[in-house]
């Protein structure tokens, strides 16, 4: 399998307990699916904490955007928003994985999660650039 994707991060929704409960299972899945192809993994830190993964890399939701070539993002919208207005200076690409009630901005179902993550690292993907607009009142 070729793929430009040489290390990802992982970041989780661990801010709400019961959300992660229902993930983490699938935060460690991912994990060790990529960590099995041979990808370097790094896991945010407070998502690693929460979801006690461990065995992976780690660094803050402020650096690990400079460390990888891809991030993963478990959630919803308002997760995807949010580590994507944190990660707006690294300018890398991310993927968000539906664990919230809409999936507006995510990209995959939780179900075949797997199955698509697969087909990305393989090439099978388009780049969406995404404008991040700013206002004030």
């Amino acid at each position: 399998m070729q793929t430009s994707f040489k290390s990802i991060a992982i970041i989780g929704k661990y801010m709400n307990q019961s959300a992660l409960q229902l993930m983490q299972r699938d935060l460690a899945d991912l994990a060790s699916h990529l960590s099995a192809k041979h990808i370097e993994v790094w896991i945010e830190e407070n998502t690693a904490q929460h979801a006690e993964l461990s065995g992976f890399k780690t660094a803050s939701l402020e650096s690990i955007g400079s460390k990888v070539d891809l991030v993963i993002v478990m959630g919803g919208d308002g997760t995807m928003l949010s580590v994507a207005r944190s990660l707006i200076e690294d300018d890398v690409p991310l993927v968000g994985i539906n664990r919230g009630r809409f999936g507006f901005l995510t990209d995959l179902r939780v179900e075949d999660m797997l199955v698509q993550i697969d087909r990305i690292l393989a090439g099978d993907f388009i780049k969406e650039p995404r404008v991040m607009l700013a206002a004030k009142v």
